[in-house]
């Protein structure tokens, strides 16, 4: 298949038909247990339901999450190919020097899915049989690990990133958290060399999407970066005032983001607020008493661990506010678009709130400032009838920025289409980081 110029209407229809997208990512989709996993899901479905484009995918995971991705797809109508990762693929390629040499290199100074994507040559044939099957026209990378598994750069179709944070800063928190396995040395190297094929895969695709403002791609990219912010949903039976008194927050605490903001809750604001006014409670979903410092068990404090999905649903329907003091600005915080589906009201930290750029930031708290923070909960939680009035202010907000969304991947994807000849395409290029599309 030639990449070629072509007529796109304004759905993005490629010569009086939509544009053939093949989806790839190596996520798990078999589950929406967590971020990572609602937020690919959620790509996949926007795809899915864009009137100017038609849907293959191709998913790369162990054989345990095939039955799960094929429900999900077969769902959403989706055409699908799900390749299993090969278990035997850490090893050299050939007995030559240079492959010793640069095997042993992978070994001693990976990154995150550097060795997994060891000797996977078979996700790399499947993508290309299917561009060719089904005559492709663009081929959309979910999450940057995922182009671990392909040969980049493509010069048949032109390729789209979506990133879902700012890889090499994330993983730079977990080497200065100590959640990796290297020592100083090594972590150095392998921070050096994560962040170098960061930089790589946005140089050689032909556009990057972000889902998050901040995380627009600030070096060599071949064309303007894209802020698409994803969004869930409405739910039928969502938030309705019930004077509970509670605020909650969800978030495994497993997850180092959620670690840092359930410690920020039990050490700062739930003591602040236990002095102001103890009858406020709050309520943590994903840590449990255990996991929480004794002198930190608050009386106003009520940890659930794990808990159902019936009980989370109860809370989002009936808890007076949710709140969402995550200190990272990296991608959008599901949990926080989960509360607007439901209609929950949200009170959330700055960092989280530049996620959702279509929410009045007045409504928002300075982590370093909690006894402000406390101000404001107390304020909405005592006075109905302005929490009811941030409710109706966000989902007003929340409704017009979801109308504005109709179309967004096609349109996005519709202007790669008019790119020239790849023999008559620029080399990557130091571009301004603004987004083309910022929505």
């Amino acid at each position: 298949m030639q990449w070629r110029p072509s007529l796109i209407g304004r759905e993005g229809s490629r010569l009086g038909r939509p544009i053939r997208v093949l989806y790839f990512t190596m996520v798990s989709l078999a589950t929406s247990g967590n971020g990572g996993g609602m937020c690919c899901r959620n790509h996949v479905a926007r795809l899915a339901g864009d009137s100017g484009i038609e849907l293959f995918g191709m998913v790369a995971g162990t054989h345990s999450l095939k039955d799960g991705t094929d429900e999900f797809f077969s769902g959403l109508g989706v055409p699908y190919h799900f390749q299993i990762f090969r278990t035997d693929n850490i090893h050299h390629e050939a007995n030559r020097v240079r492959s010793i040499a640069s095997f042993a290199k992978t070994l001693i100074f990976q990154f995150p899915w550097e060795l997994q994507a060891l000797n996977q040559s078979h996700i790399q044939e499947g993508i290309d049989w299917a561009i060719k099957r089904y005559g492709i026209d663009a081929l959309v990378i979910d999450y940057h690990p995922s182009a671990l598994f392909l040969r980049l750069p493509r010069t048949d179709i032109p390729t789209v990133l979506i990133s879902l944070n700012r890889e090499g800063d994330f993983y730079s928190d977990q080497i200065r958290l100590g959640h990796t396995y290297h020592g100083s040395l090594t972590a150095a190297v392998s921070l050096h060399r994560a962040r170098r094929f960061e930089r790589h895969v946005h140089a050689v695709v032909d556009k990057v999407v972000t889902i998050g403002k901040p995380d627009l791609p600030r070096h060599k990219v071949r064309s303007p970066p894209v802020c698409i912010t994803p969004y869930l949903d409405p739910k039928p039976d969502g938030w309705r005032y019930s004077a509970t008194r509670a605020a909650f927050f969800v978030g495994d605490v497993n997850h180092y983001p959620n670690r840092i903001a359930v410690d920020w809750i039990v050490q700062r604001l739930a003591p602040a607020l236990l002095n102001r006014n103890s009858d406020i409670r709050i309520e943590i979903v994903g840590a449990a008493e255990h996991q929480v410092p004794e002198d930190c068990r608050h009386a106003n404090l009520v940890l659930h661990g794990r808990s159902s999905a019936d009980h989370l649903a109860r809370l989002f329907r009936t808890a007076d506010i949710m709140i969402c003091p995550i200190a990272n600005d990296y991608g959008v915080k599901f949990k926080s678009l989960e509360a607007l589906s439901y209609g929950t009201p949200l009170l959330a930290s700055h960092q989280t709130m530049l996620g959702l750029p279509h929410l009045d930031p007045a409504h928002a708290f300075d982590l370093e400032r909690p006894e402000a923070a406390v101000d404001m909960l107390c304020g909405l939680v005592n006075d109905p009838e302005r929490l009811t009035a941030l409710q109706r202010d966000q989902q007003v907000r929340q409704s017009q920025f979801i109308a504005s969304q109709h179309g967004i991947w096609s349109r996005t994807l519709g202007t790669l289409m008019r790119m020239p000849e790849p023999h008559q395409a620029e080399p990557a290029r130091r571009v301004d980081a603004r987004p083309e599309l910022s929505i």
